[in-house]
């Protein structure tokens, strides 16, 4: 100040932007697999960051949210904020519903024709791998090979888990007998049938 000094210096600094801290507090860490995107509620654990604004201040990214695994929340410092915070959840698998898989069985009654009979099976995407066994009525040995030879048997199903939804224990789903009639049993019920068409 003048008398005692003439002339200006000046001096500049640098303000940064601030690096995010904390974490990420998501209102839902576990979710069931439905088909549709997950993004549950989230909040920084810093109170200081109660007032920041998206797109201002931060981005947020979603990744691997659909399908059963770990999703994935990212955040990013704009402007005045640099870094990023991240938070995982996951997503499980859903469970079986029958609504998933459409089964197909033979006749309760076939008649021995020397072919094999069974079941069959067309199911949704995800839904793992199905598998038909059968075996005689009162029987306790199950095989995958369909049945062609005369006698009862008992149909059981079993679904391994999927990319998606969880399996299915071997369960009983249905019953069908394989018939053979000998040659004077056939002509018996010929004959019956022809009296019952004379009879009206």
């Amino acid at each position: 100040v003048f008398p005692y000094t003439i002339g200006r210096k000046t001096y500049t600094f640098t303000i940064n932007p601030q690096p995010l801290s904390g974490e990420l507090a998501l209102a839902e860490s576990s979710h069931v697999y439905n088909g549709q995107p997950f993004t549950p509620f989230w909040q920084f654990s810093n109170n200081a960051y109660d007032n920041l604004v998206a797109g201002t201040d931060y981005l947020s990214a979603w990744s691997d949210n659909t399908l059963p695994g770990t999703g994935m929340l990212t955040v990013t410092g704009k402007n005045n904020y640099t870094g990023e915070l991240s938070a995982t959840f996951v997503i499980d698998k859903a469970p079986l519903r029958e609504e998933l898989y459409q089964v197909t069985l033979p006749d309760e009654d076939v008649t021995y024709d020397e072919e094999a009979h069974g079941a069959s099976i067309s199911k949704s995407s995800g839904v793992g791998d199905a598998t038909f066994s059968y075996t005689a009525k009162g029987q306790t040995d199950f095989s995958t090979q369909q049945p062609k030879e005369p006698g009862e048997y008992d149909i059981y199903l079993e679904i391994a888990e999927g990319s998606l939804y969880y399996g299915m224990a071997r369960t009983k789903i249905g019953t069908f007998t394989i018939f053979q009639f000998d040659t004077a049993e056939w002509e018996l019920l010929q004959s019956i049938n022809n009296e019952l068409i004379q009879k009206g």
